[in-house]
């Protein structure tokens, strides 16, 4: 008995020291058991700690397999049964074995009773993904059809059609939402569009064809209003905009500019809203697929309706400028419902500057090109100013380049000769590319004026962007002046060798006894050097009043360039009173800049001490 217990004891404690090793390894130990009676028990073992083995992932290619014999053979296979049951009906047309009613009832029996049977088949829950195929075959019959007994045998007048077509297309909307199915859709709007070319005979309707194509587009708006399904949108467009070009290419006609332009605008008008309605109803953010759609439908748009209207070339600009305002419209009405999906703001804002952009080139020519692009960038930068909207300021800034890059461009085309009297016509400051330019550089320095009054404490995009728009503008008006002032003495010594080659042909024994005429050319460097320092001084001037540092370092940097131009001019080219005066007027000069400096110094130490 004394053994039993002393065996008893030692176990206990060993109990005990394991309980300890378990708490020190953190894993939960076991409590000990409670007294047993001295009768001999079978000692309790500890079952292992269990370890869980995650499953083993099943092999993609089961996947895949799934997803080919369920899905992709079921799309297939109703693209197949669709393009089979249009070829049915071609084959049967041209052996004449089914009259056209016959042929019209075969078809909408069959996509009835196709429907009815998907339906039925889908109530059982296993053979979901074989209904919704079946049922984009059947609207598929049913659309084609309708068409057929309207454009091809002329069975149901126009209205009777345009009835069974929409019914058609609700039909497919309803089955779509109530599958909760892009299949069916994609399907159903396959079927829809392939239509026209399974049953066409060649002849040029376009109204039946047009009339058809907006009521399957109007039913995708519909539906985008309850699904966001942007690969729809996208596939409707691109077919409806291949099906428009298909007949412009084969059988547009100036006789038919009515039917081309209202049909043209109302596939415009209709994936226009489409890019963007169901964000707006259901107050989402737009994503790349809107973008694709609205950028793709402004191209695809405007090209062709210039095509349409290529007689009416000299309305170029207005069509442009309309479409511009027609994004605006649509800006403003994204901005009043969904402030926040600046993606979109800044999609159509920027289609509406191109557009207006793309204005002017249709609309003007020369020197009025880029005053318009001015005038357009100014209006831009003023909305930007008061929305405070940093995607506007971007744009105006943009147009605002585009003006100064196509300003020398289409100053230098500018020809100032006139065949008629054989001479150059041109008058100093007064002629068009230099007012043209001028206007330019006023609008920029507008622009700056504007973005320090609507913000003079901030230091946004605008405010570097203005200090960039007045340097530009101060460099451009002076090359403006020095380039005006160039083609002055350039022109008359033009005119007057060409008097003098009249003279010689008229009288040729007066040949050799004239003096030859030179050209101006120490005038021109001595009005060109008096021209560059008095515009520096008046730029220092206005730095100075304005408080504008950016300038008054043009200036310096300018006064530079004059000083070198005079030096150089006075010791290579000029000799008597033009190097005399020279020297002189750019000493009196740089005088009265060292005297404007030394009067305004307080705005230097004003700027030492701000922050």
């Amino acid at each position: 008995m004394a053994d039993l217990n002393s065996l008893e004891r030692e176990i206990r404690e060993l109990r005990n020291r394991v309980a300890q090793l378990e708490k020190l390894l953190g894993q939960k130990a076991s409590p000990p058991p409670p007294k047993s009676t001295p009768q001999s028990q079978p000692v309790a073992t500890h079952p292992p700690t269990s370890i869980t083995i995650p499953p083993v992932p099943k092999k993609s290619r089961i996947n895949l397999e799934k997803s080919i014999g369920v899905r992709w053979f079921n799309i297939v296979g109703a693209v197949a049964i669709i393009l089979g049951i249009g070829y049915f009906l071609q084959y049967a047309i041209e052996n004449d074995w089914i009259g056209p009613v016959g042929r019209v009832s075969l078809g909408l029996l069959s996509g009835v009773g196709i429907l009815v049977w998907g339906d039925f088949i889908r109530a059982s829950n296993r053979y979901r993904v074989l209904s919704l195929g079946m049922a984009g075959v059947g609207i598929s019959a049913l659309y084609l059809s309708f068409f057929a007994a309207f454009s091809f045998y002329d069975l149901l007048p126009q209205g009777v059609a345009f009835l069974c077509m929409l019914a058609t297309t609700a039909l497919s909307i309803f089955m779509a939402v109530r599958y909760n199915s892009l299949t069916i859709a994609l399907i159903a709007m396959f079927g829809g569009f392939v239509t026209p070319a399974l049953l066409s005979t060649g002849e040029n309707k376009p109204i039946g064809l047009f009339s058809y194509l907006f009521i399957l587009n109007a039913g995708v708006l519909v539906l985008a209003f309850k699904k966001n399904w942007k690969l729809l949108n996208v596939f409707c467009m691109l077919f409806t905009y291949f099906w428009y070009i298909a007949w412009y290419a084969e059988y547009y006609s100036h006789s038919q500019v009515t039917v081309g332009f209202v049909f043209l605008s109302l596939f415009f008008l209709t994936f226009s809203l489409l890019a963007f309605v169901y964000n707006i109803h259901h107050h989402q953010k737009t994503g790349v697929p809107d973008i694709l759609i609205i950028l793709m439908n402004a191209l695809f748009y405007f090209p062709l309706l210039l095509g349409v209207l290529h007689r009416y070339d000299n309305l170029y600009g207005f069509f442009a400028l309309a479409l511009s305002a027609f994004y605006l419209f649509l800006g403003a009405l994204a901005y009043k419902r969904s402030k926040e999906d600046t993606y979109l703001l800044y999609s159509l804002l920027s289609v509406a500057t191109t557009s207006l952009v793309v204005a002017v080139p249709l609309q003007f020519d020369g020197p009025w090109i880029p005053v318009a692009w001015a005038a357009e960038a100014l209006g831009l930068w003023y909305l930007g100013l008061k929305s405070k909207s940093t995607g506007t300021l971007i744009a105006a800034f943009l147009v605002f380049v585009v003006s100064l890059v196509t300003l020398p461009v289409v100053n230098y085309m500018h020809s100032f000769f006139d065949p008629a009297t054989n001479r150059y016509e041109f008058t100093l400051f007064l002629n068009k590319p230099f007012l043209a330019g001028a206007f330019v550089m006023g609008a920029l320095f507008a622009a700056a004026y504007l973005a320090r009054r609507f913000a003079p404490t901030s230091r946004g995009f605008h405010f570097v962007a203005g200090r960039i728009l007045s340097v530009a503008a101060a460099i451009g008006l002076l090359i403006l002046l020095s380039v005006d002032v160039d083609h002055s003495f350039s022109t008359r010594h033009a005119n007057q060798q060409s008097e003098a080659a009249r003279i010689y042909e008229q009288n040729p024994e007066l040949a050799g006894t004239l003096a030859p005429i030179e050209y101006y050319g120490n005038e021109s460097r001595f009005v060109l050097s008096g021209l560059w320092a008095l515009y520096s001084m008046a730029l220092i001037s206005v730095g100075f009043y304005r408080k504008n540092t950016p300038l008054r370092i043009l200036a310096m940097v300018i006064f530079g360039c004059t000083i070198i131009k005079v030096a150089w001019d006075s010791f290579v080219y000029l000799d008597g009173f033009f190097r005399i005066a020279s020297l002189l007027g750019l000493g009196v000069v740089l005088f009265i800049v060292s005297y404007l400096y030394q009067k305004y110094k307080g705005i230097f130490d004003e700027s030492a001490a701000a922050p």
